[in-house]
């Protein structure tokens, strides 16, 4: 019997974010895929799991079997999330930098991401990085064919995969945009793996800190 493969995808759930974080391309790629793969949205607001899930199932074809929605999260739950995924994906339309991968990538866990992130900029610039990024982003097709890729590969190469992209981030001296992705990186391995800070996925919480970290990342 084949196992499961697990999608987990990060944000607010607004009518506004459902599009912009292209909620609906990674929710039809994964539809398409067929049962065995699985998408989680995490961060709908307190009490509209149900609503969410309601959009999905209309918007996206994907099936009940396939789908859960859960609220924001904390710092410990999103350690248990990372471990629980097979793959953390950024499809967004538009996005500032994209925390959430960043910390995917800090934790050894598999990424791909919207070439219209903030982050995709940055892991340009890094050996490899341009494996994890989708160029035609806005398709479900090309998000289809990557996981499935993905899917094919054995759990323990995609996590040394994982891990090398992390280490490398670290390593990469490409002037002061990139010296300030690695320490990043480094603040971020040491939330996800030692469990210091908090990360609520709230949207006031959030977005001001998005827009920060993309403008000092982007610095020239």
């Amino acid at each position: 019997m084949e196992e499961d493969f697990f999608v987990f995808v990060f944000g607010r759930m607004t009518f506004e974010d459902r599009y912009v974080k292209g909620f609906d391309i990674i929710a039809k790629a994964v539809a398409s895929l067929g049962e065995k793969f699985k998408l989680t949205c995490v961060g709908a607001p307190p009490g509209k799991q149900r609503h969410m899930e309601k959009w999905f199932l209309k918007k996206t074809k994907i099936t009940r079997d396939q789908l859960t929605i859960r609220g924001y999260c904390d710092q410990e739950e999103l350690k248990g999330m990372f471990r629980e995924a097979h793959l953390i994906a950024l499809p967004s339309r538009a996005e500032g930098f994209g925390l959430v991968a960043l910390e995917a990538i800090s934790a050894g866990t598999p990424v791909l991401v919207s070439s219209q992130s903030g982050i995709s900029t940055a892991l340009q610039e890094v050996e490899d990085g341009y494996s994890v990024i989708v160029n035609t982003s806005q398709e479900p097709e090309e998000w289809e064919r990557r996981i499935k890729e993905l899917s094919l590969q054995t759990q323990q190469k995609r996590s040394d995969n994982a891990i090398r992209l992390r280490e490398k981030l670290q390593k990469a001296e490409k002037g002061p945009s990139q010296d300030r992705l690695s320490q990043e990186v480094q603040n971020s391995t040491e939330k996800v793996i030692y469990g210091k800070g908090k990360r609520p996925l709230s949207a006031t919480e959030r977005t001001d800190d998005l827009q920060i970290k993309s403008k000092e990342v982007r610095t020239p």
